[in-house]
C-alpha cells in the first residue's frame, strides 16, 4: 500500500508543481517522505520547487539528499548546476553539468543540458567553450530553440551583432 500510496500522492503533487502551486507541491512531496523518507524523487521534487521559489540553500539541501539516494540520476546533477549557477559559483555549475551529460540517456537530455552548460561557460567569459557546447547541442537537434537562443547571447557578449541576430532569426522562427 505504501508503494501505492505515494505513487498517487506524488501524481498529484506532480500536477501542483505543474501549475505553479509551489508551496502545495512541496507539502504533498513531504507527505510522500512521512511514508518514504528515502525517496530521491520527491527530495529532488521539492529542490525544484524551491528552486522556482528563489529559496536555493534549502534546494540545494533537498538536492543533496536526492543525489545521496540516486547518484545515477542525472536530473538531479542539472538541478544541482542550476543553483550553483544562480548563486554565480560558475565552476560548480559546470562540473555538474558535465555530470548530467555523462549520465543522460537520451539526445533530448543532452541537448537540454548542453545548452544550460553554456551559460556559465558564457558567465565566465569562455566564449569558445560556450559556442563548442552549443554547436554540440545543436548537431543532435538542429531545431533546437533554447540553443539558438543561448548562442545569440554568446555572439552579443562577443559583440558580433550580425552572428547573433541570426542565431535569435533562428530561435523565433524555430519557436
Amino acid at each position: 500500500w505504501k508503494v501505492i500510496w505515494t505513487n498517487n500522492i506524488s501524481r498529484a503533487a506532480g500536477k501542483l508543481r505543474k501549475s505553479q502551486k509551489f508551496s502545495d507541491a512541496i507539502q504533498a512531496y513531504r507527505e510522500v517522505l512521512k511514508k518514504d523518507p528515502f525517496n530521491g524523487d520527491a527530495h529532488q521534487q521539492i529542490g525544484w520547487c524551491q528552486f522556482r521559489q528563489g529559496n536555493y540553500s534549502s534546494a540545494l539541501r533537498n538536492v543533496q539528499k536526492a543525489v545521496q539516494l540516486k547518484p545515477k540520476d542525472e536530473s538531479n546533477y542539472n538541478l544541482l548546476a542550476a543553483i550553483y549557477s544562480t548563486e554565480d559559483n560558475d565552476e560548480l555549475a559546470i562540473e555538474n553539468y558535465k555530470k548530467a551529460i555523462e549520465m543522460s540517456n537520451t539526445d533530448k537530455e543532452k541537448t537540454y543540458i548542453l545548452s544550460n552548460l553554456s551559460i556559465p561557460y558564457r558567465d565566465l567569459l569562455k566564449y569558445n567553450d560556450a559556442k563548442s557546447v552549443l554547436n554540440q547541442a545543436l548537431q543532435i537537434d538542429s531545431t533546437y530553440t533554447h540553443a539558438w537562443w543561448q548562442k545569440g547571447k554568446v555572439y552579443t557578449k562577443e559583440n558580433k551583432t550580425d552572428s547573433a541576430i541570426i542565431c535569435f532569426q533562428k530561435a523565433v522562427i524555430l519557436n
